[in-house]
């Protein structure tokens, strides 16, 4: 009996994220968006406060530099905070860096450090792009995320086009593992919506 359930349990786990995959690798991107909204997965810090983004983060931010040589007039938000108190900086600042590091100038670059959620990822975006007049973003997360996020920024007020992150095969456990059954909690328990005026 426990070994059926367990089974039930990994086969609808490997169809949920079968699903995932397949949602999220669909990119509506069109490339003339005014602004990217780069979600945060993760960094490192060294003892003299430099900073590396985790493999998952580096593809995103990888992603985001490739939009930005098709698109750059858009404005690019990098968007996390840090929310143990235990990083050398914010996610939003670690990716400002590796994003400078690699030509986006500073001036496309605008930071949101407050989020510790995806909820508040797009909730606290949403806020930047109303002061700054932007209206037509696409959202650029791993392709595993994907699905979850777009729910999510729709029901904070955004509709975005994607554009997914590739993921290393060696990080699908993961990767999915953690997401399937966060999406299975957002279904259940979805964030609060945002009034929007």
């Amino acid at each position: 009996m426990v070994g059926k359930i367990v089974g039930f349990i990994l086969v609808t786990a490997l169809v949920v994220a079968t699903v995932l995959g397949a949602l999220g690798g669909h990119n509506t991107v069109t490339h003339r968006e005014d602004v990217a909204i780069v979600l945060g997965a993760g960094f490192d810090c060294d003892l003299v406060g430099r900073t590396e983004p985790r493999p998952i983060l580096e593809e995103r931010l990888n992603q985001t530099i490739r939009y930005h040589r098709e698109n750059p007039a858009a404005m690019i938000i990098v968007t996390g905070g840090n929310p143990r108190g235990r990083q050398c900086t914010t996610e939003a600042a670690a990716m400002q860096h590796y994003l400078r590091m690699y030509g986006v100038p500073d001036q496309m670059i605008l930071l949101e450090e407050r989020a510790t959620s995806t909820a508040e990822n797009f909730e606290f975006s949403r806020e930047i792009m109303v002061r700054r007049g932007l209206h037509n973003p696409v959202i650029i997360t791993s392709r595993s995320h994907m699905f979850r996020a777009s729910r999510t920024a729709r029901r904070m007020g955004i509709t975005a086009n994607t554009l997914a992150a590739s993921e290393p095969m060696r990080l699908w456990p993961a990767t999915y593992g953690r997401e399937v059954p966060a999406v299975i909690w957002s279904l259940v328990n979805p964030p609060r919506p945002v009034e929007v005026e």
